[in-house]
């Protein structure tokens, strides 16, 4: 039993043209502005972003559904972070990604936090004066 691998050129060429834009979208710029930072051509083709799109969904859903059923098993009531890097273990570069991308939000609420009480202070010392 062999099965069909779709690549996204034998999609675009497979499916007829319409100019109607798929309608479960959501993100169809972002998808497009990062297959060009990825080196596709500047606009790459709605038709093109659509397959990446439902492939990206596709993994999110994966990775989330192991990881409630990891969440379950332990008895947790929730998803927890700690279950969705788990399974991200077994993917270095995602697994990093994420972890570096939580370090870099750790740091914003550092730096916010500093931020709103240095300007609590002067709005302090500006009624005291």
């Amino acid at each position: 039993m062999s099965q069909r691998i779709v690549s996204v050129a034998s999609y675009s060429s497979a499916q007829p043209s319409t100019s109607k834009e798929p309608e479960d979208t959501i993100f169809q710029e972002e998808i497009q502005r990062l297959m060009y930072a990825f080196g596709d051509e500047e606009h790459p083709t709605k038709e093109s972003a659509y397959l990446v799109e439902c492939y990206m969904i596709e993994h999110l859903k994966d990775v989330l559904f192991k990881a409630l059923s990891r969440s379950t098993r332990k008895g947790a009531s929730q998803l927890q972070l700690e279950d969705i890097l788990h399974i991200l273990k077994n993917h270095p570069k995602q697994y990093n990604r994420v972890k570096g991308l939580m370090s870099m939000m750790e740091e914003q609420e550092e730096a916010k936090g500093s931020w709103i009480e240095e300007l609590e202070g002067k709005k302090k010392r500006k009624l005291k004066d």
